[in-house]
């Protein structure tokens, strides 16, 4: 699982991340194109189920602090914070963002590893909170980590009967999320990509 993990981070980093900071590889899909056309099992009525609507970020500001940086039998865990302010295509997920990360890399000095975050979002019109995890590979000639992965959110309040999954890529220089908004309960397969 972690190997698969591992392997995706990678794809995404020569994709996405890489490109923007300069370096060398394959080039990331350009941005505003169509969507990947997920495949969906037809409703119990025989109809095919609706493509939810896809979120994408289109400014995201953050301040990043280390809280810790230690080695711990044979691994290195970086705990951070991030207060984020973010605008997404969609208000019901737009605003302030408090992420708290805590990343591994098995043994100290690897250049994959894994992350998990709990985060909040306060928009102007609700909150939601959410927990994720992913993989996470150190940038060549020390330029910071990346993180890749998946944040799933329940709805707080007027969004209570709301879900949120967010597909992310954090970096140094470089934050991207999308997803999308669902009723909670309904059933999305994964493999359903949005581009940002």
């Amino acid at each position: 699982m972690l190997a698969r993990l591992a392997a995706y981070a990678f794809i995404l980093f020569l994709g996405v991340w890489a490109p923007a900071q300069g370096w060398a590889g394959p080039t990331a899909a350009p941005s505003g194109g169509t969507e990947g056309a997920a495949r969906r099992s037809p409703s119990a009525s025989g109809q095919p189920l609706p493509e939810p609507p896809a979120v994408r970020s289109r400014n995201v500001l953050c301040a990043w602090t280390v809280t810790s940086d230690r080695f711990n039998a044979g691994r290195e865990v970086l705990v951070e914070h991030a207060d984020c302010r973010a605008s997404m295509s969609d208000p019901r997920v737009s605003g302030d963002r408090s992420i708290d990360l805590t990343v591994i890399f098995e043994p100290a000095g690897a250049t994959a590893g894994r992350w998990m975050a709990s985060t909040t979002v306060r928009s102007a019109l609700g909150r939601w909170r959410g927990s994720g995890n992913g993989a996470a590979a150190r940038a060549p000639e020390g330029r910071g980590v990346a993180l890749y992965g998946v944040v799933r959110y329940a709805g707080e309040g007027v969004f209570s009967r709301l879900a949120y999954t967010e597909l992310v890529a954090w970096g140094d220089q470089l934050v991207r999320m999308s997803g999308w908004i669902e009723s909670r309960g309904a059933s999305y397969p994964m493999y359903a990509t949005y581009s940002s």
